[in-house]
């Protein structure tokens, strides 16, 4: 299950940047920040702290969430 939490932060943060909707530096950045998190004890998820950062907006978070969900779920079958 880990490998696929993996996957899915991957997934997203790819995603978001070959839609256009954010930069390399932009996940890069977002993936720091979910680390130090993480280190704190605080796990948050990739997109919402993209959203928090203004990387990302609502739409295309939703976007985003939606294509991984189906993505998910074909993996699942």
């Amino acid at each position: 299950m880990r490998e696929n939490s993996q996957t899915v932060r991957k997934l997203f943060g790819e995603m978001a940047v070959q839609r256009g909707y954010c930069s390399r530096k932009d996940v890069d950045r977002a993936l720091r920040v979910q680390r130090e998190l993480a280190e704190g004890g605080t796990a948050r998820m990739l997109g919402l702290i993209m959203l928090g950062e203004a990387m990302i907006d609502n739409v295309q978070f939703i976007d985003l969430l939606k294509e991984l969900d189906t993505i998910v779920h074909d993996e699942e079958l």
